[in-house]
């Protein structure tokens, strides 16, 4: 065989091999751009992926609810049935890690022309509404007029394909209890959590876990484009008679305290004008199981914890903001 004959062959066999691990890598899709091929066991779960897309798959598969829960991952800790247990509504816990009002905004568009929805709640941090950018992969479903850029035969995202593959062969079984169990009410659950409540002594190691974690406040100014769409949940749960509770996520007394109060007194004043310019906000401080049960016997009997803050009650933040 001359030269130029070893050089098809060579020439060939290169176009050969990229072309299969281009086809590869789009069919695993590690990054979530195409959703064309998503199996349990195969690439279910992606390496740049939240919980986003299980829980659209469920919202998608089922119209057995009428009450959902749109939040971060706090508000992912929130039982639907205690929910059910105050307003006979089937409620789903739609939250997810990192979620920002943008975000919300088109899950609300989404479950209102798809779904026949009663009960939204909104369930945010200070971060929601800032310059934060979300590190989560939208559903595509939500992403319908992005252009794919089909750049599937890099080295580094064929490795991630493979990675892909081979952590959902090894995790297919645990994916599968989680679908089972976690995904049916979409809460959260951290078996740690009755573990330390079980013995004084893990809670004791516990605190003094959490006082040596570095504190975070992720965002610093306001978006307004968060603030927006913020509005444009609140004026389309009105036009279509969606009852819409706005909850912010409370946060442990280290934090709050953190950077001299800066950052509180910037949550506050958010609050504060929230619910004087756009709608009243569930107000709280602290956050466990126990708490994310007296946060909905706040919002549904008016008991408890927390305060909510409307135009008529401004002034408890300006307290609020006094005293710190």
């Amino acid at each position: 065989m001359n030269g130029k004959n070893w050089m098809k062959t060579w020439i060939i066999f290169f176009i050969i091999v990229g072309a299969l691990a281009g086809a590869f890598t789009y069919l695993i899709d590690p990054y979530g751009e195409n959703y064309y091929f998503n199996k349990r066991g195969i690439n279910k779960i992606k390496i740049r992926q939240d919980e986003r897309q299980l829980k659209f798959d469920y919202l998608n598969d089922n119209s057995n609810y009428t009450s959902v829960i749109l939040g971060n991952s706090k508000g992912a800790f929130l039982d639907p049935a205690i929910i059910k247990h105050y307003t006979g509504l089937e409620a789903y816990n739609a939250s997810f890690s990192g979620g920002i009002m943008d975000e919300f905004l088109e899950y609300t568009k989404w479950l209102i022309n798809n779904r026949n929805i009663k009960q939204l709640f909104i369930v945010f941090e200070y971060f929601a509404l800032s310059e934060f950018v979300s590190n989560g992969v939208m559903p595509p479903e939500f992403r319908k007029n992005n252009h794919y850029k089909f750049n599937y035969i890099s080295p580094s995202k064929l490795i991630d394909s493979m990675k892909t593959v081979l952590h959902n062969i090894l995790n297919n079984k645990e994916v599968g209890n989680e679908e089972k169990f976690y995904l049916d009410k979409g809460m959260r659950y951290d078996p740690s959590y009755f573990e330390i409540k079980k013995s004084i002594k893990n809670q004791s190691k516990h605190i003094e876990d959490f006082k040596a974690k570095e504190i975070v406040w992720h965002g610093k100014q306001i978006s307004e484009i968060q603030i927006n769409s913020l509005k444009e949940i609140v004026a389309l749960c009105k036009e279509n008679n969606i009852d819409l509770f706005l909850l912010q996520t409370p946060n442990s007394y280290l934090k709050l305290n953190y950077n001299n109060k800066e950052n509180y007194k910037r949550l506050l004043s958010l609050i504060k004008s929230i619910a004087k310019e756009i709608h009243p906000v569930y107000f709280f401080n602290d956050f466990n199981y126990d708490v994310g049960k007296l946060i909905l016997k706040k919002v549904f009997l008016d008991e408890g914890i927390g305060v909510k803050i409307a135009p008529n009650n401004i002034y408890t933040i300006d307290r609020l903001i006094k005293l710190k």
